[in-house]
């Protein structure tokens, strides 16, 4: 599992591309988004 981290990414076509790619290559893994807080962002 691999993924997008931030605030407001809600909208992100990065899991879209991402994982059009990842099942093309028949690799096995996800992409996904996790929203998380300002305050938790290092």
């Amino acid at each position: 599992m691999i993924g997008i981290i931030g605030k407001n990414i809600e909208n992100s076509l990065s899991p879209l591309i991402h994982n059009q790619i990842i099942l093309k290559h028949s690799l096995n893994f996800c992409y996904l988004p996790f929203q998380v807080a300002e305050t938790n962002l290092g």
